[in-house]
């Protein structure tokens, strides 16, 4: 795979594949907090629409230590995981 290719999101269809798993993951943990695209977004400093590609398979390129960032503002990715701690904006202190 050529560097042009990886710029233009390119991927073998293993590579995309797994980035739709990791999408998938993401999204169903987010329902199962009940948290908006934009309530993971305030949580982990990602924009809502790079968390909308992500769901969607579509972003490939996020650095790890945002991904990181993402999972952990959501406590890890089990669906089945406790709730992570209320956030401040939640409860009125921001916004």
């Amino acid at each position: 795979m050529t560097w042009s290719a990886q710029i233009r999101g390119e991927f073998e269809p293993e590579v995309q594949r797994g980035w739709e798993i990791v999408g998938q993951m993401v999204k169903r943990r987010r329902i199962s907090i009940t948290w908006s695209q934009r309530d993971l977004s305030r949580a982990c400093g990602l924009a809502q629409s790079a968390i909308c590609r992500l769901e969607n398979g579509k972003l490939s390129g996020v650095r790890f230590s945002r991904f990181a960032r993402l999972v952990a503002a959501m406590g890890g990715l089990d669906p089945d995981a406790p709730r992570p701690p209320r956030p401040l904006w939640a409860s009125g202190g921001w916004d």
